[in-house]
């Protein structure tokens, strides 16, 4: 039977433990979910595969009794279906801590160490300066290198998460560098909640530039203008292309004297058509598709 440990989505959880006792029992149907679990119409357990449906947690309580799970799967399988099902960032966020409560455990959670990672705006800013400026130390110059300044003991747990993830290292002279030359980018594939929690902090830093740096040393534009469907995903591929170029210019660069945060934003300052909410409803089930930072 399918681990719920090793799920992150518990709808996919559903349709793969259907499938392994579809295969093995052939009487094993939508209908025979719906009599044990208790909804009236057999074709809503497809829609709670397809995302079309939520379950409340009672219903989920019954699906865990259904499939016979453990005191610990339930509370895990139950934390994901309000994670899955969270109506915010904040819910979701909250959700996602949920399930990293489960690390003390044998459970493996895909994706908690990128989670971790971009929990902080500072703990990417710090694994950038210990590239060109090794770390001796002094806690309390290292949260004054960092702007806005941060306190000592927050520094302190950044480098020691660093390290925890293997992102920094001890050097010959026991300083700490970074373990590699590779810049801080959130790829394709880190999860969404990270994801989201990290650029929701770097926006609030972009906006608190204006007045702590003068403009010779910031850059920030805007444009305004209409697009279609299409012309919206054209800029987003151009975007997703100079990012790559913007990582390889930091990547080639040998002279490094200051951390810097690039955002790109593009968003909409008109309501969709019903058609396009169709299709943003569509690309929000897809979590981590095309979100970077």
């Amino acid at each position: 039977m399918a681990n719920v440990f090793d799920y992150m989505d518990y709808r996919e959880f559903l349709k793969d433990t259907y499938q392994e006792n579809k295969a093995r029992n052939p009487a094993y149907s939508c209908r025979f979910i719906a009599q044990k679990v208790g909804f009236k119409s057999a074709s809503f357990f497809s829609q709670i595969l397809k995302g079309r449906s939520n379950i409340s947690l009672s219903m989920a309580a019954r699906f865990a009794a259904f499939l016979k799970l453990k005191r610990k799967e339930v509370d895990f399988f139950e934390a994901l279906v309000l994670y899955n099902q969270a109506k915010n960032h904040e819910e979701r966020k909250q959700g996602f801590e949920r399930l990293m409560a489960f690390r003390s455990s044998r459970v493996k959670i895909v994706g908690a160490e990128s989670f971790e990672f971009y929990e902080k705006w500072y703990y990417t800013a710090i694994r950038e300066l210990l590239w060109f400026e090794p770390f001796r130390g002094d806690f309390d110059a290292l949260a004054k290198r960092v702007s806005p300044a941060i306190k000592p003991a927050e520094a302190k747990q950044a480098v020691a998460l660093l390290q925890r993830l293997g992102m920094i290292t001890r050097d010959s002279q026991g300083r700490y560098v970074r373990a590699d030359a590779v810049s801080s980018s959130t790829g394709y594939d880190a999860n969404a909640t990270a994801i989201h929690n990290f650029q929701l902090q770097t926006l609030a830093l972009a906006g608190e530039s204006i007045d702590r740096f003068p403009r010779g040393s910031r850059s920030i534009s805007t444009l305004t203008f209409s697009l279609s469907d299409k012309g919206f995903q054209a800029i987003a591929e151009e975007l997703n292309g100079f990012r790559r170029k913007l990582l390889k210019i930091a990547e080639a660069d040998a002279q490094e004297d200051t951390v810097y945060q690039v955002n790109f934003q593009v968003f909409p300052l008109t309501k969709p058509t019903e058609k396009r909410q169709e299709r943003n409803a569509a690309d929000a089930g897809s979590l981590g598709a095309g979100e970077n930072a």
